[in-house]
């Protein structure tokens, strides 16, 4: 799956401004926050539309599911927009063009093309026949949803941000009450004991050994 970070911030008109680091030519608004994922995911798709249609490369997404990125939200394209993508990268990583893989199908130009078209609904066969003109075999993995970041169904999530705080200092996280608190558990009296002796045992061995390495070294 492709799933591309966005920012959003809101503007001085009151609505959420959205863009995307990695198509620096996403811009569009949203009125409130459940709006943000769809306003996203459709001016993301047209930017991609438009690359393909100009023959310029599409970035792969560089997200990253840690902690620190909690604050931003993510948006995830559609699994028909996913396979397109990937095979516009396999046509351009071969270094094939649209004419060479429409002879090796033995397609008409227009039935290649379609190919590449978000709008267009490919079936599953036309491609696994692309693909294999390519070389390439189709996997498909399935996982559970990622719902850690980003849309408005996150269990953890977090307000816009103001114009002019690109730092997200005045960001406030949302926690949905439903989950689990990440704070450790209160570990049993005798599990905090054992713990104790470890670490005041290994503390004394550690200065055994520098006052040894001191005495050592004035003896020297």
């Amino acid at each position: 799956m492709n799933i591309y970070p966005i920012q959003v911030m809101k503007d001085d008109y009151g609505t959420l401004f959205i863009t995307c680091p990695e198509l620096p030519e996403v811009t569009t608004f949203a009125e409130d926050v459940s709006e943000v994922s769809k306003r996203a995911k459709d001016a993301i798709e047209e930017a991609i539309a438009a690359r393909i249609a100009d023959g310029r490369e599409v970035p792969a997404p560089t997200v990253k599911f840690a902690m620190k990125q909690l604050r931003d939200r993510v948006v995830q394209m559609r699994t028909q927009v996913s396979m397109k993508i990937a095979l516009y990268r396999e046509l351009a990583d071969a270094h094939i063009t649209r004419a060479e893989l429409s002879r090796r199908l033995d397609w008409k130009r227009e039935q290649v093309d379609r190919l590449f078209r978000l709008n267009h609904a490919t079936r599953l066969d036309q491609y696994d026949a692309a693909f294999h003109a390519l070389g390439r075999d189709i996997t498909i993995v399935v996982s559970p949803e990622r719902k850690a970041v980003g849309t408005a169904e996150a269990e953890n999530r977090c307000e816009p941000q103001e114009i002019g705080d690109p730092k997200g200092e005045n960001r406030r996280c949302i926690t949905d009450p439903s989950e689990k608190s990440a704070q450790p558990r209160n570990l049993p009296a005798q599990s905090w004991e054992t713990v104790f002796r470890r670490s005041w045992g290994l503390l004394v061995a550690r200065l055994e050994a520098c006052t040894h390495r001191v005495h050592w070294r004035f003896a020297w």
